[in-house]
């Protein structure tokens, strides 16, 4: 009832806070000079730096050249729903964030375009743990509901009654 109600709105807007935070921080991340300084110059370790001070818990930072050929040419190998995500920030010119497949299970990635003069210098690909979305869920009290934290059909983290699932 009610009570369950609460948890979700709770819950949906916690989860909502750490997704609008981790693409805000992306964002400013990917506008400073610093980053595409260092890139020009191929300071990766520089250039990496810059990310992981903006989004501390990264599990991975990745370089993808704007075409994504690589991607193209092993979609399946490289990974469906990151090459989703690369090709979002790239036709949005904007940090977009999804729930993927990698890093051998579920992780929260984020994908924007490095820009320079108005072109695009690289694509920049960060692997964030799925906690960062899934902690607010478990940490729901539920007696006697279910809660369950989705993306399209597919579940990503759920507490309480499974039972409940199906309503």
């Amino acid at each position: 009832g009610l009570e369950v109600d609460r948890a979700r709105i709770e819950v949906a807007g916690k989860v909502g806070e750490e997704t609008h935070k981790a693409v805000e921080q992306l964002e400013l991340a990917r506008a400073r000079i610093a980053l595409a300084t260092a890139l020009k110059r191929k300071e990766d370790q520089a250039a990496r730096d810059v990310i992981a001070e903006a989004l501390a818990g990264a599990e991975a930072i990745e370089w993808h050249e704007p075409g994504l050929n690589d991607a193209y040419a092993n979609a399946a190998e490289f990974g469906y729903g990151k090459l989703g995500v690369l090709e979002m920030a790239l036709q949005q010119n904007s940090a977009q964030i999804a729930v993927v497949r990698d890093g051998g299970g579920p992780r929260v990635a984020l994908a924007a375009p490095v820009m320079e003069d108005g072109r695009v210098l690289t694509l920049v690909y960060v692997r964030l743990p799925v906690e960062t979305v899934t902690a607010p869920v478990q940490a729901a009290a539920l007696p006697g509901g279910y809660l369950a934290l989705r993306q399209g059909r597919h579940t990503i983290s759920q507490v309480g009654d499974a039972a409940l699932a199906g309503m």
